[in-house]
């Protein structure tokens, strides 16, 4: 199942916190046990895997864009306003960080978007919201390819 489709559901792993970064990392593990990149997992086993990984699911996400693994995306620009193919990763690196994935219906999916989105002040769970609701001064951000995340999830074992 493509990452696209992953990020349509929310994630329920009882007693594990989902961040924004923990969620795309999980979403990416999910594709990558499906393609066979690593081990299938109990998604408690996958969530602690992800908690393990070294520095940080941030820095691990983060490590990508500053490794040449991310491109350049401004929402502000008209041709670039349906945003990158679905499947994409999103990566915000200002503080506070956020990532998100674009969905199958061309929403922003992930956790925590008030950061992203600010219909969502208050909101730390799971949402979807198009583009054109993202916050003027969010609109420029870094793209991963879904190829790209979903090979290093299966390099990390995840």
């Amino acid at each position: 199942m493509p990452l696209a489709a992953l990020a349509m559901t929310a994630i329920n792993v009882p007693g594990v916190p989902i961040l924004c970064h923990t969620a795309t990392w999980f979403w990416a593990a999910q594709e990558a046990q499906l393609l066979g990149l690593t081990p299938a997992k109990a998604p408690k086993v996958t969530m602690d895997r992800i908690a393990g990984i070294d520095g940080g699911a941030q820095n691990a996400i983060l490590d990508l864009a500053t490794r040449g693994k991310a491109g350049h995306w401004d929402f502000a620009l008209p041709h670039m306003q349906n945003g990158p193919p679905v499947g994409s990763v999103l990566l915000w690196t200002a503080n506070p960080t956020h990532s998100a994935t674009v969905a199958q219906n061309r929403q922003i999916a992930s956790y925590n978007q008030s950061v992203v989105f600010p219909p969502l002040v208050g909101n730390v769970g799971f949402a979807s919201r198009p583009a054109a609701d993202l916050s003027p001064g969010m609109r420029r951000c870094r793209v991963i390819a879904e190829q790209t995340i979903v090979a290093q999830a299966g390099a990390l074992g995840l």
